[in-house]
């Protein structure tokens, strides 16, 4: 809904822009998250495992190129293991 607010452990994809292919997807973790587009596609939400969004906090980061927005992690971040649940 237009009037969605991002919060914590939010997981969302985003579009790298009008006419291409890419996207990316993202964990929001700061209240940073409170100025992005709610037009976002929103996947779910974390709702067990915070120890895994505080060890994603402590990873260094620096503005993405072409940006203000300071959220290019300086450090290659796998995710090993997720657990889905619907309802």
């Amino acid at each position: 809904p237009a009037d969605f607010e991002f919060e914590r452990g939010v997981v969302a994809m985003d579009n790298r822009g009008r006419n291409t292919s890419g996207s990316r997807f993202f964990v929001v973790l700061g209240e940073d998250a409170a100025i992005l587009n709610p037009s976002f596609n929103i996947l779910g939400r974390i709702v067990d495992g915070d120890e895994t969004l505080q060890r994603l906090e402590e990873i260094p980061t620096a503005t993405r190129p072409g940006s203000r927005e300071v959220s290019l992690p300086l450090e290659t971040v796998y995710i090993e293991d997720i657990e889905i649940e619907v309802g």
